[in-house]
């Protein structure tokens, strides 16, 4: 590993380390910086943007998610939204956590919200290919609203977990994405 890829490496693990024990008021570059022990120049270098940093700092701690493609929308569904919640509970409040600070900071910096809201789309994209694929081959309508559509089959679910502080389980993913192919059949 490079010098550049082991500095990265440890700013991202320090912002971690303060997004999980001091939450995200406490996420600064000099905070990073000193817990990382790369200097700010580097970090600035890597990240001229402070809020891109944030932003990588959680990318970091998500696991790709690769897209089936049985042909069958509500099994290609179901299996994306169980990639998607953590089966530990610690790691579903630690994200849980870390999401409600970038929100709340993000409610008064714009430039935060929109790289959080490409984090999103980036991370539920593979709901947006399966439903791509299922217009394909005729499966819903093909005059569907892409990004309406993502928010019908993840909202219910989040709402659920963020709102409502409930366990999203197996039978409570079935059931929404049922209803929600059904609402967008031909």
């Amino acid at each position: 590993m490079g010098r550049s890829e082991d500095a990265r490496r440890k700013v991202l693990e320090a912002g971690v380390g303060i997004l999980l024990d001091d939450g995200v008021p406490a996420f600064t570059v000099e905070a990073v910086a000193k817990r990382s022990g790369v200097a700010k120049t580097t970090i600035y270098r890597h990240w001229p943007d402070p809020d891109q940093l944030l932003v990588d700092t959680l990318r970091s701690t998500i696991e790709p998610i690769p897209t089936p493609n049985t042909g069958s929308l509500q099994d290609d569904l179901e299996k994306v939204l169980a990639d998607l919640a953590p089966c530990d509970p610690d790691d579903t409040d630690r994200q849980t956590r870390m999401l409600f600070g970038v929100l709340q900071r993000a409610a008064d910096e714009p430039a935060l919200l929109a790289a959080f809201d490409d984090l999103m789309h980036e991370r539920f994209g593979p709901i947006r290919t399966l439903l791509e694929l299922a217009q394909g081959r005729g499966d819903i309508v093909d005059d569907l609203d892409l990004d309406l559509a993502v928010d019908l089959v993840i909202g219910p679910l989040l709402h659920r977990h963020l709102m409502r502080r409930q366990p999203v389980d197996p039978a409570d993913t079935t059931r929404v994405v049922h209803h929600v192919i059904a609402g967008l059949r031909p």
